[in-house]
């Protein structure tokens, strides 16, 4: 979901304010690094060498600065594509938040 995650970041910065793009990028940043601690965790107790888990979590986490360039692209050309960006940010977000979450309430 980090390709998506840049999407919502670029759209923040893109097509709210400023100030709107820097809570976005904060609040996702919080999520991401413990994210990213655990699954480089999970590498090495799956037998990686801490500098190939290191570097398979640097690849996948550049796809968010991919999804923050196409949404660059994209923003400017409709507001269609807008509320599709949008739209699509929003509801990854809902579902990374109600798989983390809904398990623990039940």
């Amino acid at each position: 979901h980090n390709f998506s995650d840049g999407m919502i970041i670029g759209s923040a910065f893109s097509l709210c304010d400023e100030a709107f793009g820097w809570v976005v990028l904060a609040s996702i940043l919080l999520h991401e690094l413990p994210q990213e601690l655990f699954d480089f965790v999970v590498l090495l107790q799956a037998g990686w060498t801490p500098k190939m888990a290191l570097l398979a979590n640097l690849a996948s986490s550049l796809s968010s600065i991919l999804g923050a360039i196409v949404v660059l692209a994209v923003a400017t050309t409709s507001t269609f594509a807008q509320g599709l960006i949008i739209s699509f940010g929003a509801g990854i977000l809902t579902f990374v938040c109600l798989s983390e979450l809904l398990p623990l309430l039940l």
